[in-house]
């Protein structure tokens, strides 16, 4: 059977199992039925017994109208021309300068690949750096500018060793454009970043990554009130990288925050133990304090907050003080939320008045471009536990007023 121009095309981009190629083409289907408003289309698959008959040449005739349209979508040729036999390649002669220099342009092509791709695992790093130290509203649209010459750097011939990190790179851009937008509070946006970020990660075909990224997602339902699916997502991302890693480090401690919003002691601690295991195997690399690491000052923090769920106030402030203790100065956002565990932990004991006072001083410490998301919503839940009316102390009135005020929303990556 003569070769397919389908087959080139596949093979050019990468996508030679029907795993890959099926996620690339319902990116393009649903693009599509969007653009075309066609609901039709979202119907349209390959199934792989028809991906694996194209790739042999095995073709009796054209699909179908709508899986034409998809495709043509996304190779940007004509159907007609998909499915048209390849033309036989000329033979060179040895010592052609032309075929020398062809193949002296595609090794010189592959170097530039990986050098590229050592500047993007750069630009990574210095962003997950950045996470820990600056203000999301900052980060945002930094993020947003680099994805986007990283996609432009995607479209260009890499070689394979290239285009794989390349495509990590990106699947750690979309966990970190998933995290700002979780603590910014944007909880829909960030699950699209997730999905993006997934799709990445498939296709690297990287573990450690996949289970970063799914463990991000998790924090994004736990953050908007799903505790029941971030359990189950933390689970699935410590499985993901074979319960080791800073995935599973990250994820572990996650699943427990949420057995014990649900109020499950003993799957809270069982939890707890497998994250502290799972710590105790990290790397130096792995402990950097970066979003891509995991450090003992943020386990201490999750592990507070677990406690502090289950209301066991006496152990919480053990982790608390050991939380404050390890996170530097330049961590404000953690140390404002590990704050607002002590305030929770203060309120369990009936210390209204200490609680309000304690929660205050955490929020005002935060630079205000940092008092967005997830702190102020913990904040006003917290608040709204507290006496009201002629029974709310001095403190508590302060608080409300504060959280009162507005706060912006998040810019739109």
């Amino acid at each position: 059977m003569r070769r397919l121009r389908f087959r080139a095309l596949v093979e050019e981009r990468g996508w030679t199992s029907h795993r890959r190629f099926d996620v690339k083409f319902a990116m393009a289907r649903d693009a599509l039925a969007g653009r075309e408003k066609d609901p039709r289309l979202y119907t349209v698959t390959v199934a792989k017994r028809t991906f694996e008959r194209w790739m042999a040449g095995d073709v009796k005739g054209r699909p179908y109208p709508d899986t034409c349209r998809v495709l043509e979508h996304l190779f940007g040729v004509p159907a007609a021309d998909l499915f048209s036999p390849m033309p036989e390649p000329e033979v060179s002669k040895p010592g052609d300068e032309d075929f020398r220099r062809e193949i002296h342009d595609a090794l010189t092509r592959g170097r530039q690949g990986a050098a590229q791709a050592r500047v993007w695992e750069e630009v990574v790093l210095r962003h997950a750096l950045a996470t820990r130290r600056r203000p999301d509203a900052e980060l945002l649209p930094e993020l947003r500018r680099d994805f986007v010459a990283l996609t432009t750097a995607l479209e260009q011939p890499q070689s394979l060793a290239g285009l794989r990190t390349l495509t990590r790179t990106a699947a750690w851009m979309g966990g970190l454009m998933t995290l700002c937008l979780v603590r910014s509070g944007a909880h829909e946006r960030a699950r699209a970043w997730a999905r993006t970020a997934w799709t990445a990660a498939d296709e690297a075909d990287d573990d450690a990554v996949r289970a970063w990224v799914l463990a991000e997602d998790a924090y994004g339902l736990f953050y908007a009130g799903d505790p029941s699916g971030a359990a189950a997502l933390a689970r699935r991302a410590q499985g993901a990288g074979g319960w080791r890693g800073v995935g599973a480090a990250l994820a572990a401690p996650l699943e427990a925050r949420a057995h014990a919003l649900r109020g499950d002691t003993r799957r809270t601690h069982n939890a707890l133990a497998r994250a502290e295991r799972v710590l105790e195997t990290l790397t130096d690399d792995q402990r950097q304090d970066t979003a891509v690491g995991y450090t003992e000052a943020q386990f201490r923090f999750h592990q507070g907050n677990a406690l502090t769920h289950l209301g066991d106030v006496d152990r919480a402030a053990i982790a608390h003080a050991r939380a404050l203790e390890l996170y530097p100065v330049e961590e404000r956002l953690d140390r404002a939320l590990v704050r607002t565990d002590v305030a929770t932990c203060r309120l369990h004991r009936g210390e209204a008045a200490g609680a309000a006072l304690e929660l205050l001083d955490a929020l005002t410490d935060l630079p205000e471009p940092d008092r967005t998301g997830i702190v102020l919503a913990r904040g006003r839940h917290l608040a709204g536990l507290m006496p009201t009316g002629s029974d709310a102390p001095e403190p508590v009135r302060a608080l409300r007023a504060f959280l009162a005020e507005p706060t912006p929303a998040p810019e739109d990556p």
